[in-house]
């Protein structure tokens, strides 16, 4: 079997019993709500949760690596001293959280696209309603979503493994030391945004995207359409900054962090 393929099955052995769970929540609180919004006559019961729910996802890659990670740290000697690279060993978490991840993420979408459909004629004006302008919308958010997610996973990664190197110079100060540098690190960040060099790295590439923008007339949602011009450059830029991350800490973690 291929090594690759093994550590995969490995890590979908150990945590679907987080990725059922999550599914299994998804559609649980999603049922109780619907069952509230019938029960009062009111589709916004329904909506409300379901939106919570999609934006909570934002964090369930991140969180996923927390746990994984920490469970691995319990016995780091034996996690890592396998014929894997730290790159394979961490590709394979995140994998596997980003394939839980879209399976949660999906249902909750679901539920949400359907509180949303509920809402025509009581919260919003049937004569505005436009479908595909509606679900061009819920994809654009759902991308969006989609790279936060796995951007603060690996985001977490380096934050995890900074830790780690730090706690092993001194065990005392880890957190401190961690927390000094993720600040520097934001700082840094923040400074490099305000740059000439930040504009010229992310501003090109624009193109027009339209989603749904809404006014109240009459006490009902009226449906507009807008359009706003985003630049490519951006997703570019903080795409080659977390794949940058991914790989110098799975760097540091081959060379620098001992067990």
């Amino acid at each position: 079997m291929n090594p690759w393929v093994g550590l995969l099955k490995k890590e979908f052995r150990i945590s679907r019993l987080w990725i059922f769970g999550s599914v299994g929540f998804v559609v649980i609180s999603n049922l109780i709500a619907y069952a509230f919004s019938l029960k009062y006559g009111d589709p916004g019961i329904l909506f409300v949760p379901s939106i919570v729910i999609v934006a909570f996802h934002v964090f369930y890659v991140a969180f996923f690596m927390f746990v994984s990670l920490q469970i691995e740290s319990r016995h780091l000697h034996l996690w890592m001293h396998t014929s894997q690279s730290a790159f394979r060993l961490l590709g394979a978490k995140l994998f596997v959280g980003v394939v839980g991840f879209l399976v949660s993420f999906l249902v909750a979408g679901i539920f949400a696209y359907v509180g949303f459909v509920q809402l025509r004629g009581s919260y919003i004006a049937k004569e505005t309603w436009d479908s595909m302008l509606v679900l061009n919308s819920g994809l654009i958010v759902a991308g969006n979503i989609v790279f936060l997610s796995i951007c603060i996973a690996i985001w977490l990664v380096f934050c995890w493994t900074v830790y780690r190197l730090c706690k092993q110079f001194a065990p005392k100060l880890g957190i401190i030391m961690t927390s000094i540098i993720i600040v520097l690190f934001a700082w840094l960040e923040n400074w490099f945004g305000k740059t000439a060099l930040y504009d010229r790295l992310t501003k090109w590439g624009y193109f027009d995207i339209e989603f749904i923008n809404t006014m109240v007339m009459n006490g009902k949602h009226v449906i507009l359409e807008k359009t706003e011009y985003f630049p490519l450059g951006v997703l570019v830029y903080y795409a080659c900054i977390a794949i940058g991350l991914f790989l110098l800490s799975a760097w540091l973690i081959d060379r620098k962090v001992e067990v």
